[in-house]
């Protein structure tokens, strides 16, 4: 079987989409499993041993410059990779443009959510397939969800894997931050990609 995971981005959208992977290798180990992201999220997917394709792509190029001159030449060329011939997508994004994609793959069963939990209910007209999930799930939960009706397998309720790997360079590169900080240290991370996920910089430094 052929699948194709549609979730081009965030890296905290990615995140959590990470168990849905790892639900999907444990029930079907002999299942081949691409996955489509932004080449901007794309470096938590890179090394991926549950994933058997990564596939990059670049939707913000599509929409600056001339259709015919710049924007058709780069869809084409984008999406080359992805026109296959996939047994299922799964479009775990909810946007119009992952189901663009998961409709350019080629696989003739695409499945997604539910209008009320999509970003972009248009996008439900490229889908063959819908998982209605509940409300205020956590997203974790909902993508479990999707993933598990639409393949047929259990999806854990507890104890969620998030597979991530790191290569030999990630390695070297923790272990010199590490020895700069002389001893024993704590990461913060104060960026977001949206003001209403920013806390306060001096919430940062009481947390310090």
């Amino acid at each position: 079987m052929k699948i194709l995971i549609v979730k081009l981005g965030s890296i905290g959208d990615i995140v959590h989409a990470l168990p849905a992977l790892a639900a999907m290798r444990q029930a079907l180990p002999d299942a081949e499993i691409s996955w489509v992201a932004e080449n901007r999220s794309a470096e938590i997917l890179r090394g991926n041993r549950l994933i058997d394709e990564l596939i990059e792509v670049d939707t913000r190029s599509l929409i600056e410059g001339s259709i015919v001159a710049d924007i058709l030449p780069r869809f084409r060329e984008q999406f080359r990779s992805i026109r296959r011939r996939f047994d299922i997508a799964l479009d775990l994004q909810g946007l119009i443009k992952s189901a663009v994609i998961a409709r350019l793959s080629g696989a003739k069963t695409r499945y997604g959510f539910a209008r009320p939990a999509l970003r972009e209910p248009a996008s439900r007209f490229l889908l063959t397939h819908e998982i209605e999930v509940p409300k205020q799930i956590h997203v974790v939960r909902k993508n479990l969800r999707l993933v598990s009706e639409a393949l047929q397998i259990p999806a854990p309720d507890e104890n969620f894997q998030f597979p991530i790997f790191s290569g030999p360079e990630h390695v070297r590169e923790a272990a010199v931050l590490a020895g700069r900080a002389g001893g024993e240290f704590a990461l913060l991370n104060p960026a977001g990609g949206w003001e209403t996920k920013l806390w306060p910089a001096e919430k940062f430094g009481v947390l310090a």
